[in-house]
């Protein structure tokens, strides 16, 4: 963490164990610094990796296992950056959070799962080569039970790949996950 114009690097190698039931596994900030995060290990946390950087870039990377109970990753404010999710995310609530003004590319590699809702907003995209499951309230311990649909957003383009899969949760005949996109799709 910095309050200034530092530059943060944060590094959970494969051997690592992060757990913060009540707070973020990995946080950093700076006002106009560049932040990196990477995650190769296991996070079991309310927010798995979380960035807030007014003015500088923000890079993160998940290569490892991210279990939330409310958000996987979650950018608040950066000039630009992105999110490359190779491991797993799995979020009982959303999976990518980016705040509005945030020009971030959300990159759900080959391999990558992701589970939760996204909230991405206004400047940002989402490219998807792996999985996204588009639901809340997954009960992780019984891997049958069905989450409750999501109201997702991706405010800039989304692109799925040919590789790239998408889970939803229906709920009922008038009750299922939806994907907003704002831009190109």
């Amino acid at each position: 963490y910095t309050d200034g114009n530092g530059t943060v690097d944060i590094t959970n190698s494969a051997s690592g164990i992060l757990n913060a039931a009540y707070d973020a596994g990995m946080a950093a900030a700076s006002a106009s610094g560049t932040i990196t995060l990477t995650n190769a290990g296991r996070i079991g946390a309310l927010t798995g990796m979380l960035a807030e950087s007014n003015s500088g870039q923000v890079t993160i990377l998940n290569e490892g296992l991210i279990s939330a109970t409310g958000t996987g990753i979650s950018v608040t404010s950066a000039s630009i950056g992105s999110i490359v999710n190779e491991g797993l995310i799995a979020s009982t609530n959303t999976s990518f959070l980016v705040g509005n003004g945030t020009a971030l590319t959300v990159d759900n590699g080959l391999g990558g799962l992701a589970i939760g809702s996204l909230q991405l907003g206004n400047l940002a995209s989402l490219s998807n080569a792996g999985s996204l499951v588009l639901m809340r309230g997954i009960d992780f311990s019984n891997p049958a039970s069905a989450g409750l649909a999501v109201a997702s957003t991706v405010g800039g383009n989304f692109v799925q790949t040919a590789s790239g899969s998408m889970t939803i949760a229906v709920d009922g005949a008038a009750s299922y996950s939806t994907l907003a996109v704002g831009g190109a799709a």
